[in-house]
């Protein structure tokens, strides 16, 4: 059996254990704090089953060249670098709850009519609603991509370490939050606007992670 064959078995049968296990099987209040009501907490699930069968699915080893095309923002991503879906189940739940409480904060600060776009050589270009960013792409280590920041076409930012993973015309793109930080400090400072202030603080709170966005191809 092949790797890539092995992987959707994985996938299949996660997902058909998951959906067949009855409802007090999940400590639904406990995951993700507070009581909530029973529609919120199913939709959290359904996000976290998402998430672990497109991680077990997805290329992870992705060359910049995959990334030609134009992609728009689709909401928050969160990706905690495991390969293992069964192991990672529980940065699944997290990986949601964040992206959930990313949100709002992505709203205001004018990320959620992100777009992005690439040539096969790796040059891209990520407009948002108060800047445009520019540079060029490279493949790093260990399935790692390594983007060179400029905003606004002069300012350079510098290099960030990222994670793209692919599945169909879908991307995931995520970057170390330090950086995604540095990149947005410098876009609200250029910019001359303070909206990206309350999501530096929360992504803050979130160092070791990587965050970014999700997106289709258009």
């Amino acid at each position: 059996m092949t790797q890539s064959l092995k992987k959707q078995l994985g996938a299949a049968l996660l997902a058909a254990a998951i959906c067949s296990a009855p409802a007090s099987a999940f400590d639904l209040k406990g995951l993700f704090g507070g009581s909530g009501s029973s529609d919120d907490s199913g939709s959290q699930l359904e996000n976290i089953l998402g998430n672990i069968v497109g991680n077990v699915l997805s290329d992870k080893d992705v060359d910049p060249s995959q990334l030609e095309g134009e992609w728009v923002y689709t909401g928050p991503a969160v990706d905690f670098a495991s390969d293992n879906a069964l192991q990672n189940i529980g940065g699944a739940a997290a990986g949601a709850t964040i992206e959930k409480k990313l949100e709002p904060y992505y709203k205001t600060a004018g990320l959620t009519n992100l777009q992005f776009k690439a040539d096969r050589d790796g040059n891209f270009t990520m407009q948002m609603k108060h800047g445009t960013l520019s540079g060029t792409i490279e493949k790093g280590e260990q399935g790692y991509l390594v983007f060179n920041f400029k905003a606004f076409n002069k300012i350079n930012i510098g290099k960030i370490s990222a994670r793209a993973t692919l599945a169909v015309n879908t991307l995931s793109l995520t970057f170390d939050v330090s950086g995604l930080i540095k990149v947005m400090k410098t876009v609200s400072q250029i910019a001359g606007n303070s909206t990206f202030g309350t999501m530096v603080q929360l992504l803050e709170s979130y160092d070791g992670l990587y965050a970014g966005f999700k997106m289709k191809k258009v």
